[in-house]
């Protein structure tokens, strides 16, 4: 006897929950990455400007710390503003397909809070 007509089956809310869970801890994992790897950044720009910062620096020396420092700025900067729009959209979609799903599902959704 085949599943047609069965209705035992999980209902479809409960796999649009788990879509939306996998879906937010990718997104987490991917989010701290990035701050990971910002974090990274960060300090060796504080080490450059550092260095920056010695009077007595040669001025080869200097111009490369100085490029150095602008280039893991500019890094920094493409890190945050792109991924920031990004994340928002990818974070309202979230957000609305959570809504959408909560509206549907009977008895709600355990750890989804509309």
């Amino acid at each position: 006897v085949g599943h047609s007509g069965h209705t035992g089956h999980r209902p479809e809310g409960a796999v649009d929950a788990e879509k939306v869970a996998l879906a937010e801890k990718k997104a987490e994992e991917a989010h701290q990455k990035k701050l990971d790897l910002l974090a990274e950044m960060t300090k060796e720009l504080q080490v450059i400007l550092q260095r920056l910062s010695d009077k007595n620096l040669a001025d080869p020396s200097r111009e490369r710390y100085q490029t150095m420092a602008q280039t893991i700025q500019n890094r920094m900067a493409s890190l945050s503003r792109p991924a920031e729009k990004a994340e928002r959209a990818y974070g309202q979609d979230l957000w609305q397909e959570k809504v959408a799903t909560a509206q549907t599902a009977s008895g709600g959704i355990p750890g989804i809070a509309g």
